[in-house]
């Protein structure tokens, strides 16, 4: 938890980030799963491609979109209180992504 305190310059609409997709395989009835990590999750673990398979053995796979896994993110742009900032300097901003 990170305490910051200024004024909300500008804010994104709220989308969604793929994180684990599902693709079912119909000759060889299985799902396979990808999971998705960028640069802002938390998790102390590297970057992925960001290929989407629609492949395997040449075969055909079918996406479901039921079974994969979205989360909501938002960007916010915080920026540093003008009485706050120093004499004769604009005030500084700062980008928030909220998950």
């Amino acid at each position: 938890m990170v305490y910051c305190e200024g004024i909300i310059t500008s804010v994104s609409h709220v989308g969604l980030k793929l994180r684990t997709n599902v693709h079912y395989h119909e000759i060889k009835n299985l799902f396979l799963e990808k999971e998705h990590r960028d640069g802002t999750i938390i998790e102390r673990m590297h970057v992925t491609d960001t290929t989407y398979p629609i492949n395997f053995e040449d075969r055909t796979l079918i996406p479901e979109y039921g079974l994969s896994i979205y989360k909501d993110f938002q960007i916010i742009v915080l920026q540093e209180m003008p009485e706050n900032a120093s004499a004769g300097q604009l005030p500084r901003c700062l980008d928030c992504v909220c998950h």
